[in-house]
């Protein structure tokens, strides 16, 4: 009897220290992190001419006053890209700073050059199920 006391007193011991350790292993990034790396999955989608890559970042509320929604962003940046605006470009995105306030974030600068010029963007994510996702872009110039 004392055995099988023993015996499962250390098995809730060590299963009560697994639980502590596992607490206070590392964590994943940061919802800052997030944002610079959701920004960075879009522009490199459009740096490396797939517009649909760029798309993956964007939500499906996705909205812009002047061109429309996901759809149309489609089809204006598919035209763009075909274009070649973004052809051997670079992105730079150094100084963009995420603003998080609940599920809502802006990041800004984000920059795209090439040969073409430069369009420096302002997002604004909104945390889904899936993540943070693109609802609007501010385009400067546009």
């Amino acid at each position: 009897m004392k055995r099988h006391t023993l015996t499962t007193v250390c098995a809730v011991a060590l299963t009560l220290m697994l639980a502590a350790g596992c607490a206070t292993g590392p964590k994943g990034p940061s919802d800052e992190e997030l944002v610079k790396l959701q920004a960075q999955v879009f522009l490199q989608g459009l740096l490396d001419g797939d517009i649909d890559a760029a798309l993956m970042a964007m939500s499906d509320d996705f909205y812009h006053p002047e061109v429309g929604d996901k759809e149309a962003f489609k089809a204006i940046g598919g035209q763009a890209v075909a274009a070649g605006y973004f052809e051997d470009g670079e992105m730079d995105l150094q100084d963009a700073e995420p603003l998080i306030e609940g599920t809502k974030a802006d990041i800004y600068p984000c920059v795209l050059s090439s040969s073409q010029g430069s369009l420096t963007f302002g997002m604004t994510m909104t945390k889904e199920a899936t993540g943070w996702m693109i609802t609007e872009l501010d385009i400067e110039g546009l």
